[in-house]
């Protein structure tokens, strides 16, 4: 279903930046949204704010969810999750040919155990 739906959206060769701008293919992006998937199967997309200007369409989101799988290498916890993120797209003729995002995986870790609460802290 996920690989459908990206398929339906995107070209067959988009530039896609995932945090930290590292460059990745398509494959590599569809693995790595069903690895988050798998982590937490039950997840949720609320999109706050959608905005096209030509081409680039940026959105703020939420995601959230129950973390009942593995997410990467860490062990399903059963925690509820809700973190933000920010995607930027553009495209043309109606498909996605570049995309970047930043998800805010610090919080999600934070919320699983995986990484201390005080981590921010002085």
């Amino acid at each position: 279903m996920i690989d459908e739906r990206i398929r339906r959206v995107t070209r067959p060769t988009p530039n896609v930046a995932s945090a930290g701008a590292v460059r990745v293919t398509l494959d590599e992006a569809r693995a790595g949204l069903l690895s988050q998937r798998t982590g937490s199967p039950d997840w949720k997309v609320t999109v706050h704010q959608l905005v096209a200007e030509g081409d680039p369409v940026a959105s703020e989101l939420t995601i959230t969810g129950t973390h009942s799988g593995q997410f990467k290498r860490h062990a399903p916890t059963g925690k509820p999750v809700s973190f933000n993120g920010h995607h930027m797209d553009r495209a043309s003729d109606g498909k996605i040919v570049e995309t970047w995002h930043r998800p805010d995986f610090l919080t999600l870790l934070i919320q699983i155990g995986a990484v201390p609460e005080d981590v921010m802290s002085g």
